[in-house]
């Protein structure tokens, strides 16, 4: 028996990986060799790294020799192990190829039977934790979705984990009902939510596959095909926040008025809400702000602008716990107090939150004080800076974005700003009409010019003997 297969290495793109792929008739296989390689020293004819070449990526490095003999360790078992499947007469399965290609490779096998699904998930979590320094709401959100899957499947195993119990656990998804605060069921989970949660399950089990465990190969390609449509950034014009920052609160509406200078606060100087609840008086400097953030550990200096001062004058008056600026409010009752200062200052404008839930499309419309968070804070802060003219570089400075990739959620431009920069196309034309007129105005009026104009009129028609002189005189 001759089991037909065909035996690849590459480097692959995203992550520079050295892969060894063996495709035949039940499916194919990616082992990952154990190294990274340099894409200008590969020899991709002959699949092998260029002679005498150190492959540096990130904090990798290795010499070609390393790496052509761990190649040659998996092509070897790799064909060790069709040999003896043709020997038996049996083509292999893609978890039997894999499992005896590792125990060719004297690799450490842990059989799936002993260790339970949610047990390598809560080990997933720990070693993520220290390698990648993973922040305390990523760890939140992988416990979540563990304690979800739990609930659509106590008895979920990396065995009955299949491609058919992936499309199950998306139905379920679409279909999960809660009770809303008037006791009416509603679906809990769009399609964005959950499309998230299948990307963080497909990291899991690419980790576990990396680390010898057998899982269903299907599953690492499985695609929920769930449509989505982009999330609508909610933001204050400069004219909105101006309205809020200038409305005036009832004298018995203090726990709106504070709610409404932290807002503002967080929309002049693009803090976050965990920024602003650590700001201490020690981080200001004048009319500068210093501070390493919360979430990403980045040390920001943030200018202050006449607003922001403003805000901290009527604060420096009272003495905070811990010499901090802001007196303490929680997350949801700074959010529940925003709702209600908002309406108040008629902040008013449509929202629409378009999503799908399935293949159900939804529109909900909203006032802008029934959406309002914190958040929309930051966002403010980020829009009205563009809309000010204020170049993407410098705003990330102040905001601690590291690419645009990751700003560019936050940014969207308000129509009446687009409108604005339309008319930037109209600029050219009138000024060139405005200078056109101005021009002709002083030539009426200068009856030199007047003449100078005709001579030149004249020469154009080859009729300038009457008046050649004029016309070298001035024209």
């Amino acid at each position: 028996m001759n089991i037909k297969k065909n035996l690849r290495v590459f480097i692959k793109a995203r992550n520079k990986q050295i892969i060894c792929r063996v495709k035949w008739m039940q499916g194919e296989i990616d082992f990952y060799i154990g190294y990274y390689g340099d894409e200008v020293k590969w020899d991709k004819a002959n699949q092998i790294p260029l002679r005498n070449t150190t492959h540096t990526v990130g904090k990798h490095k290795a010499t070609a020799s390393e790496i052509s003999r761990a190649i040659g360790s998996y092509k070897n078992a790799i064909e060790d192990v069709f040999k003896y499947y043709e020997g038996i007469q049996h083509i292999p399965t893609k978890e039997e190829v894999k499992l005896m290609v590792n125990e060719r490779l004297g690799k450490v096998k842990v059989l799936v039977e002993n260790k339970s699904f949610f047990t390598v998930w809560d080990e997933y979590i720990e070693a993520q934790k220290k390698q990648k320094n993973w922040v305390p709401n990523v760890t939140k959100k992988f416990i979540s979705l563990k304690n979800i899957l739990r609930r659509f499947s106590p008895d979920l195993s990396f065995q009955n984990l299949t491609e058919n119990k992936l499309l199950a656990l998306r139905d379920w998804f679409v279909e999960y009902r809660t009770e809303d605060k008037n006791g009416k069921l509603q679906h809990k989970y769009r399609n964005t939510t959950i499309n998230k949660y299948f990307d963080f399950l497909e990291w899991f089990l690419r980790w576990a596959d990396e680390n010898g465990l057998l899982i269903h190969q299907e599953t690492l390609k499985f695609n929920t095909c769930l449509k989505e449509i982009p999330t609508s950034v909610s933001f204050l014009t400069w004219k909105e926040l101006m309205q809020f920052y200038d409305f005036q609160y009832p004298r018995n509406k203090k726990n709106l008025e504070l709610a409404r200078d932290l807002f503002c606060f967080m929309a002049f100087t693009s803090l976050r809400y965990s920024d602003l609840t650590s700001l201490r008086w020690s981080d200001i400097e004048g009319k500068n702000m210093n501070i390493v953030t919360e979430k990403t550990d980045d040390r920001l200096q943030i200018a202050l602008n006449d607003c922001a001062l403003s805000i901290l004058k009527k604060y420096k008056k009272t003495e905070q716990e811990g010499e901090r600026v802001f007196p303490s409010l929680s997350n949801q009752k700074l959010n529940d107090y925003l709702k209600e200062a908002a309406l108040l200052a008629q902040l008013k404008k449509k929202w629409v939150d378009e999503y799908y839930i399935g293949n159900e499309r939804r529109r909900v419309e909203y006032k802008f004080y029934q959406i309002i968070s914190c958040h929309d804070a930051r966002r403010t802060f980020i829009c009205c800076s563009l809309v000010l003219g204020i170049p993407p570089a410098v705003v990330m400075k102040w905001t601690g974005h590291r690419d645009y990739a990751s700003m560019k959620p936050y940014i969207e431009i308000s129509e009446e700003a687009k409108a604005d920069y339309m008319k930037r196309w109209n600029k050219p034309k009138e000024d060139v009409k405005s200078r056109l007129i101005s021009t002709l105005e002083e030539l009426l009026s200068d009856n030199e010019a007047i003449e100078k104009v005709e001579c030149l009129m004249n020469s154009l028609l080859n009729d300038s003997s009457s008046c050649s002189h004029k016309v070298s005189a001035g024209i």
